[in-house]
């Protein structure tokens, strides 16, 4: 499912009642799939430790634009992480 069709989907309640929502698409994600023959690193390995920087930075970026923005709040930001974002949060912590 395209991902302002699932951001609909899981946060549509929110954004109804005015919330802001940024969706990133981070390399793996639907929209921007691993190339062909892609496999999951090891969590021990550096190519983990590299993709964990790659998605962490991509995190800071859209972070980054928001404060770009007059009409976001910066003190105000929270994160939902569904489906791959919340197993990735959850890992780290």
């Amino acid at each position: 499912m395209p991902l302002p069709r699932e951001v609909e989907r899981i946060i549509g309640p929110c954004i109804n009642a005015g919330r802001e929502v940024l969706a990133v698409v981070m390399k793996g994600m639907a929209e921007r799939r691993f190339d062909p023959g892609w496999t999951a690193p090891v969590p021990s390995s550096v190519r983990y430790r590299d993709l964990t920087i790659l998605q962490a930075t991509e995190l800071r970026r859209g972070i980054d634009y928001l404060g770009t923005r007059d009409d976001v709040d910066m003190h105000k930001l929270a994160y939902l992480g569904v489906s791959w974002g919340a197993e990735v949060v959850d890992a780290a912590a």
